[in-house]
């Protein structure tokens, strides 16, 4: 029956707007007193479509040549907050959320925003179930460019403003292909199909890296590679670097060790053979064994997390994890909303964005942190190692043994606790060092950490990072008293401090970094600091670093050690009408002055293109203003299928420089 209805409406509309084109209109029943006009008007049905979302039949006047629009009808299409009052005659309300407008027909008045314009009889009719308008009005006030077309009966929008009727029908699609039935960061774990097999011998891979360096003619060859392999039923991981020249030859390992591990076990997870690391609060290099319980796959999910506010009633609330959408719901009618997410170790952004029935949009950020050295609530873990020292503590020449034990407690979900202890044969005579630990989030987003160590050793640690990118931490060491185990500079008090925000002048996007460290002993003091201040206009990036330190008082003048740098990078684009020579360079100048000496240390250019899809071509020109000489440099990388060749030539003064290197990767699966 609608769709009968629809064709006989427009049908009859076509009739009239051709009896009104040969000068015979069917009269309506136009309220012509309230628009001071005693011309008739014609009724005529319009085909409304916008972005191919709204597709809808609007019912106009025509009148002396002009469509006049309706106000109501059309916002409810677009779904642009509005209110009538019948008796005062005003349509009103705030577009977009943002303007507050009213339209006062009595008054022959309307204003949105800064905007004002005097209404006049011709501009619109009363005919007694909407106000209609004519287009120049809603393009005045709102920016709304409607177009007519009188022989198709069509109707067109064009603006540069989003309309809620398009956000409404995107968020429906994201919020369709958004599967709900799915908890966030649940794992699925597929049976085995296979047991595992331990095997004495299997599987291995090799990660090389080769270099043959030639300096003013004394050759010098290198050599770094990363080894892995299945011995013995547990894994082999570690580097082993070498150095070979006419005077001297050396072999070295890092990190080499035999690992076994065994999972889904509370009491024991990996036992580690070799060199490795201790976990107390020292965090020592060795060559021994550590033994833990520690889970070997990282934990992912720490707690559960509320989010809740107040907002308008009816207002539509969604949830976005990383700037991903994960969840939806409806204000209740007291505006209260709540959502229930997990907590995952590292940095998670949580975004509530709440669009309001006026169109109002609201976002609320946050940024939350989990450090992964927190334990989730009721867990235990330890570890337990022993071996020999591969570096003597400070003042000894020996190395000597050591053994460590630690373990980590979750108290709550906001309060970690961890207790160790190590005994050092070189420096312990009796009783071992023990530390106490407390790892506490405050307000969901604070982190604040303190250690306290029977050695008269004393730390205070605090950091946050906010919803915007603005952040800091803070950590302040004591140390009253001589002991040169922990406190490794020798100071009595240590302070650093760090601070970062984003900020924007206008569109131009800027960041500020500031950074300090303050030591003091019994004889002196002594101030570090650093500001450094980037912002990026399209292609360009432009930094400003300053840097400085000062003993005994502060006088903020500069000293010799001051240095002012200024760098500027600028990325060239593609666009046909730029020469094929400089399409997808990469441009960076750089140059540093000494204020403290009141000259120019250096300065350098760097320029570096793309070769094809598997080279890349680099050249650096460098002036050295304080010893007087130039350098020069060119390096080549070129990918090959199974490795990576780099040739490097560089001179600097009177002394020159050739580097060939190679790096890859092969591996063995039985």
């Amino acid at each position: 029956m609608k769709r009968w209805s629809r064709i006989i409406n427009i049908l009859r509309s076509a009739t009239a707007c051709l009896l009104f084109a040969l000068a015979s209109p069917s009269p309506v029943n136009a309220q012509q007193a309230d628009t001071g006009t005693g011309t008739e008007a014609t009724e005529v049905y319009l085909t409304f479509r916008y972005r191919g979302i709204v597709s809808v039949y609007v019912t106009s006047y025509y009148r002396d040549n002009q469509f006049y629009l309706p106000v109501s009808e059309l916002f409810n299409v677009l779904q642009i907050q509005h209110e009538i009052d019948q008796g005062a005659l005003t349509v009103s309300g705030t577009y977009l959320g943002e303007t507050e407008y009213v339209i006062d027909f009595k008054n022959q008045v309307a204003r949105a925003g800064e905007t004002e314009i005097s209404l006049q009889a011709e501009d619109f009719i009363i005919p007694g179930i909407d106000y209609f308008m004519r287009p120049a009005i809603f393009e005045q006030l709102f920016g709304l460019t409607f177009t007519t077309n009188f022989n198709n009966l069509t109707l067109d929008l064009e603006t540069e403003d989003r309309m809620p009727v398009v956000a409404a029908y995107e968020r429906e699609q994201q919020r369709k292909r958004l599967d709900r039935d799915q908890p966030l960061y649940e794992r699925t774990f597929y049976p085995l199909r296979y047991d595992r097999e331990y095997g004495a011998v299997d599987g291995a891979f090799l990660d090389y890296n080769l270099s043959a360096i030639y300096s003013s003619g004394t050759p010098l060859f290198t050599f770094s590679n990363a080894i892995g392999a299945e011995v013995l039923a547990g894994d082999v991981q570690g580097s082993i670097f070498g150095a070979f020249s006419e005077q001297q030859s050396s072999i070295t390992t890092n990190n080499l060790r035999w690992r076994y591990v065994q999972r889904n076990s509370d009491l024991f997870s990996s036992a580690t053979v070799g060199q490795t690391n201790t976990e107390g609060f020292g965090r020592r290099s060795i060559r021994g064994v550590k033994i833990s319980n520690k889970p070997v796959e990282p934990r992912r999910l720490f707690d559960r997390y509320v989010i809740d506010g107040n907002t308008t009633p009816q207002s539509e609330v969604e949830l976005y994890l990383n700037n991903s959408l994960v969840d939806f719901q409806e204000a209740d009618q007291s505006g209260n909303y709540r959502f229930v997410v997990p907590l995952t170790y590292g940095s998670t952004n949580y975004s509530v964005r709440i669009f309001t029935p006026s169109g109002q949009a609201i976002e609320r950020d946050q940024r939350i942190q989990i450090p992964f050295d927190y334990i989730p609530k009721g867990e235990i873990d330890y570890t337990v190692s022993a071996g020999e020292l591969e570096n003597p503590v400070l003042g000894f020449t020996e190395g000597g043994y050591m053994a460590d034990a630690t373990i980590s407690a979750g108290l709550s979900n906001w309060l970690t606790a961890q207790a160790s202890t190590e005994y050092l044969t070189k420096f312990h005579g009796s009783l071992p060092s023990f530390t106490g630990t407390l790892n506490a989030r405050l307000f969901s987003n604070y982190l604040v950490s303190a250690n306290i160590n029977s050695e008269n050793f004393y730390r205070l640690t605090s950091s946050v990072v906010y919803p915007g990118g603005a952040s800091w931490n803070v950590a302040y060491d004591y140390n009253p008293g001589d002991s040169r185990l922990y406190n490794v500079g020798g100071s009595e008090h240590q302070a650093r401090v760090n601070l970062f925000t984003p900020f924007r002048i206008g569109s131009v996007p800027l960041n500020l970094r500031l950074s300090t460290n303050y030591q003091q002993n019994t004889a002196s003091s002594l101030v570090r600091y650093r500001a450094d201040f980037n912002t990026r206009l399209g292609r360009l990036n432009i930094r400003f670093g300053y840097q400085d330190q000062q003993a005994g008082d502060l006088s903020f003048r500069s000293t010799p050690s001051s240095r002012l740098t200024n760098s500027y990078t600028y990325s060239v684009g593609r666009r046909p009408g730029i020469p094929n020579l400089l399409r997808s360079m990469f441009i960076r100048g750089q140059i540093s002055f000494l204020p403290g000496l009141e000259q120019f240390e250096e300065m350098e250019l760097q320029l570096s293109r793309q070769l094809s899809r598997t080279g890349r071509f680099q050249l650096t020109f460098g002036r050295n203003f304080l010893g007087e000489f130039n350098t020069v440099g060119l390096n080549l990388t070129i990918d090959l299928d199974n490795l990576r060749s780099n040739t490097t030539a560089t001179s600097n003064g009177t002394q020159y420089s050739v580097t060939q290197n190679f790096r890859g990767s092969v591996g063995y699966d039985a």
